[in-house]
């Protein structure tokens, strides 16, 4: 589902629904820092499970060609090389090869790659230049020529290692998915009921001990949090991953014309 920056709203919006639904309006209890962490936790949990919220972030390519992921970063979408200051459109024509149009060429994934404790090359399982291997090949892109010049990482322990050839640009563009931790704003408007009773539910289990008379609330929150099937979470996971009617409607007109 598309929403815009208006409307995602605070955390101190959420908080005092949290607060009158867990009975600790005066944060007697439990401090205000305790329930915002809920508040978080409740958002990091949508995001990983629906992949809402998209960012992109921009590094500087180093000589060594190893980049640390930044904090919250996770399941990355597609990633870029590129020069100048406008970034990224592909030909896809060209398969992301370095004549693609404004500079930027797009970097593919290259399972068992690894230079993260060398410099220079890197190893990986299949190299380029390996043809006379009895048992594994040389690099089946060799094949097209227009693929001489591809561009390709892999990731391990949090840790991005890119090609040699990559120091032919000065910038990496990384699209990836957050938690959705990160600014002022950080809460969906449609899925406000299923934060807020994740978040309480979340805080009264915390509670039970210290306060065994919330066991009834906690009862009637649980029921109206739901699972993952039905009640105010389910429907929370389903808003997020729901197209937006202009998307949806492309999508109609793509398959229609391809079963033609």
């Amino acid at each position: 589902m598309n929403f815009s920056y208006g409307d995602l709203l605070p955390i101190d919006e959420i908080l005092s629904e949290v607060l009158r639904l867990v009975d600790d309006e005066e944060t007697r209890y439990k401090s205000k820092g305790f329930y915002a962490a809920r508040v978080r936790n409740a958002i990091t949990e949508l995001a990983i499970d629906t992949w809402f919220d998209k960012k992109t972030y921009d590094f500087d390519v180093p000589s060594d060609c190893k980049i640390a992921m930044i904090d919250g970063m996770f399941n990355i979408r597609d990633m870029f090389l590129f020069n100048n200051s406008e970034c990224c459109g592909i030909d896809e024509s060209t398969n992301g090869a370095v004549n693609s149009y404004n500079g930027s060429v797009r970097v593919f994934w290259k399972r068992n790659y690894n230079n993260q404790h060398l410099t220079g090359k890197g190893l990986a399982n299949n190299q380029e230049e390996r043809v006379n291997d009895p048992f594994i090949a040389g690099n089946a892109w060799a094949r097209f020529p227009e693929n001489d010049n591809l561009y390709y990482f892999n990731i391990q322990n949090g840790l991005i290692m890119l090609s040699p050839n990559a120091t032919n640009y000065s910038k990496l563009r990384v699209e990836y998915n957050s938690y959705g931790n990160e600014g002022e704003r950080i809460i969906p408007r449609i899925v406000r009921e299923g934060v807020v009773h994740h978040a309480a539910v979340s805080a009264l289990k915390m509670s039970l001990i210290q306060r065994p008379e919330v066991a009834n609330i906690l009862g009637v929150l649980k029921q109206d949090l739901g699972n993952d099937f039905r009640g105010h979470w389910a429907d929370a996971k389903r808003r997020l991953k729901r197209m937006g009617k202009k998307q949806y409607s492309d999508m109609r007109e793509y398959f229609k014309r391809s079963n033609a």
